[in-house]
């Protein structure tokens, strides 16, 4: 049982929103999910969008502790470049609706959050490059530009996610976003040069 109330609230508004939408998600509702009074999300929260503000970095701040998680104990810079993918797929297809609300209408709330989410997209593109570098000091890669490399990996796994996102495609398996992974990978480490450089 979850004894933080703050706590408690961010998972229920996660949740409702995941469900409803920003705009379609009520306080009431909220408060209802969370099994408390609507006037103690007001004790936490000042209003609609703050709270909405801190169920962003609430989410992304448990996005990279899983993240950390998994990689934690691993050795191979490339089993990290597909943990790294499958985590924030299976993220953001738990969340859909929420990751809509978070690529389309992070305006609605803000520039402070837009700023916030620069530095949390500025972690992972670190996180990546330290990979990178990783992987061309064991000699599995060739000499990069490490930052580069980083953005089209997180390009790459924004493309992977956008259909479900933006398309609805809610019957795709998830054996699909695992193969399309793998699919992923492939081309991201070898190139499309007929001759593997790998």
């Amino acid at each position: 049982m979850i004894k933080d109330k703050r706590e408690r609230i961010l998972l229920a508004a996660i949740e409702v929103v995941s469900q409803k939408g920003y705009h379609q998600a009520s306080i009431e509702e909220i408060a209802k999910t969370a099994d408390i009074g609507k006037g103690t999300v007001y004790v936490y929260f000042s209003s609609k969008k703050e709270l909405f503000r801190e169920l962003v970095k609430y989410s992304i701040q448990k996005f990279f502790e899983m993240l950390e998680q998994e990689l934690n104990g691993i050795r191979d810079p490339k089993e990290k470049l597909r943990v790294m993918m499958t985590v924030y797929t299976r993220f953001a297809i738990k969340h859909t609706n929420f990751a809509k609300i978070v690529l389309n209408d992070i305006g609605a709330v803000g520039e402070p959050l837009k700023r916030w989410m620069m530095t949390a997209r500025r972690k992972m593109a670190d996180l990546l490059s330290d990979i990178i570098d990783q992987g061309i000091k064991q000699g599995m890669f060739r000499e990069v530009d490490r930052q580069t490399v980083a953005l089209m990996f997180i390009g790459s796994m924004g493309a992977n996610i956008a259909p479900r996102i933006f398309f609805d495609e809610t019957d795709v398996e998830e054996k699909t976003y695992d193969e399309l992974i793998e699919k992923i990978l492939e081309i991201f480490l070898n190139g499309i040069n007929k001759k593997q450089v790998w």
